[in-house]
């Protein structure tokens, strides 16, 4: 695929992943349509930067989530129609802008406690999309391996009763199974362009030497778009 004349290399190399899953999450899999309203978690990062100018353009109403209020102003920035912070409010302020709305869609990747009380809010016919799990990463250079097995043993477990009790759906997905299916990809990519979102946004460059702090940054949970590792 040809790089737009306007885009740098970093720009290319943190668009097709990140666009593809959002549009994959938002559309094929979400059916997200006009007038609905989607939850999009960890919304100023390469995906839910993307993923929001997508919903927006599609004609949704977006709440977008971020880990700490330092993000809040790029949400803004961004367009998302309700910026809110993950704290210990969280819940009550995301039951007080869904009080006349109903929440139709999900992008989820927290997994946990937040995954199954979001899924209490979907509304009828609602979809939750899970593609990533948070609550697993570890902070640190050593994961604490207790506790990852701990979280693992109290994960959430979807009765499929409760499913058809609630006219409710749950989906995941991980990019890489679509690989084999380029032309999937390449006819999503197509579908995209009639968007015009822009480019994506580069949060952090740092060259291939410095591949460990790039891990240690993006765990730190304090960047914001991509981070772009180059040799």
């Amino acid at each position: 695929m040809p790089l737009p004349d306007d885009w740098s290399f970093e720009e290319g190399a943190a668009y097709p992943v990140q666009v593809l899953t959002a549009y994959y999450a938002l559309r094929p899999l979400g059916n997200l349509q006009a007038g609905q309203t989607v939850l999009i978690h960890s919304a100023a990062g390469g995906v839910g930067i993307l993923a929001n100018r997508l919903a927006k353009k599609m004609g949704a109403t977006t709440i977008g989530t971020v880990g700490s209020p330092g993000k809040l102003d790029l949400l803004r920035q961004e367009g998302v129609d309700f910026p809110i912070v993950r704290d210990e409010h969280f819940f009550k302020n995301l039951d007080a802008i869904l009080k006349d709305r109903e929440l139709n869609l999900i992008l989820e990747t927290n997994n946990g406690k937040m995954l199954m009380e979001d899924f209490k809010r979907l509304s009828p016919m609602g979809r939750s999309i899970v593609y990533s799990a948070a609550d697993f990463i570890t902070h640190g250079n050593r994961p604490n391996l207790f506790k990852v097995i701990w979280k693992f043993l109290r994960r959430p477990l979807i009765d499929p009763l409760k499913l058809t009790d609630g006219n409710r759906g749950m989906l995941g997905f991980n990019l890489i199974y679509l690989y084999e299916k380029s032309h999937l990809l390449h006819q999503y990519l197509e579908e995209i362009k009639t968007y015009n979102i822009g480019k994506p946004r580069v949060g952090h460059v740092l060259a291939f030497d410095k591949l460990p702090e790039a891990v240690r940054l993006l765990q730190s949970g304090k960047t914001t778009g991509k981070v772009v590792v180059k040799t």
